[in-house]
């Protein structure tokens, strides 16, 4: 498998895919008379990030994810890669189904903001 690259190999890769996809889109926009499309910039943390929270949402256990992570404490993981996806939050309240009544109906004129709930949210 070879040896890991410094975060700094990786991020010139990025970068220098990212200007590829910038280009490509330029010349796409051109030839389709349209605007171009943004390509934002990302990091390397991104798809590190983005892995993290992949595994979570497919169930992968926590302590698996720990030590593809490297990090020291389970907390460390848990606390900056779950996150309760509005979709994924929507599917585990759609389980209570049956405990819907006509008192939910009392509220359903009320103005009431969708709040997310992180981990950190209570600090």
């Amino acid at each position: 498998m070879g040896s890991p690259c410094s975060r700094y190999i990786v991020q010139k890769e990025i970068k220098k895919a990212v200007k590829r996809m910038r280009e490509q889109e330029a010349v796409a926009a051109v030839q389709e008379k349209r605007e171009p499309r943004v390509v934002r910039d990302f990091h390397p943390h991104t798809l590190r990030h983005t892995f993290a929270t992949r595994c979570f949402e497919n169930k992968m256990e926590p302590k698996v994810v720990q030590a593809l992570l490297g990090h020291s404490s389970i907390s460390i993981t848990l606390n900056i890669y779950t996150h309760v996806l509005d979709k994924k939050m929507d599917e585990e309240l759609q389980k209570f189904g049956s405990a819907k009544t006509q008192e939910r109906e009392a509220y359903a004129g009320l103005d009431v903001k969708k709040v997310k709930i992180t981990a950190l949210s209570h600090c």
